[in-house]
């Protein structure tokens, strides 16, 4: 799998994963058109949302009416109040699923939204964590060939947040 982050920031989250000819977005922070442009005009296959913040759901209604299959939890979907369509799908933290060829597991998430979640993602060959907007990562084994982390620097937040919970790095 190929990872490039087309953007990453208060004004917008969007990775693009390229796997087999197919392209899965993690977040869609930024407009379809500026989205589209950077993956140069070609449709993603699949999106993964992991919480209803507008810097990483921004396009969700805009790629859901373009046909794209769109994955968030129960709670980022009412958090959003969109409406349930065909391509719209529901998954929870700790249950896997697949996208074409690549597992994806949905991770818990310590933020100020509804359901968050983070992402690992693997293949025969690679295996992609993906944590965004938290600062506590659940216990997760194995190896990875890419980390991806997006976080916010806020000292009393990681101050209580250490005191509430142990931080757990990932483990090689």
């Amino acid at each position: 799998m190929k990872v490039e982050v087309l953007t990453s920031g208060s004004k917008g989250n969007c990775t693009a994963i390229f796997t087999g000819g197919k392209i899965i977005l993690l977040d869609c922070g930024k407009p379809v058109n500026w989205t589209l442009e950077r993956l140069n005009y070609k449709l993603p296959y699949a999106i993964l949302i992991t919480h209803e913040h507008g810097d990483h759901s921004k396009a969700v209604t805009s790629f859901l009416s373009r046909g794209v299959e769109i994955f968030m939890t129960q709670g980022t979907f009412e958090a959003l109040k969109l409406r349930k369509r065909h391509n719209l799908h529901f998954i929870k933290a700790g249950v896997e699923f697949l996208i074409g060829a690549v597992r994806v597991l949905a991770i818990p998430s310590k933020h100020d939204a509804a359901e968050p979640v983070n992402f690992i993602l693997q293949d025969a060959t690679d295996r992609i964590l993906h944590a965004t907007d938290t600062g506590v990562l659940p216990k997760v084994n194995g190896y990875f060939t890419n980390i991806l982390i997006e976080a916010h620097y806020s000292e009393p937040l990681l101050i209580a947040d250490l005191a509430a919970e142990p931080y757990h790095l990932p483990v090689f």
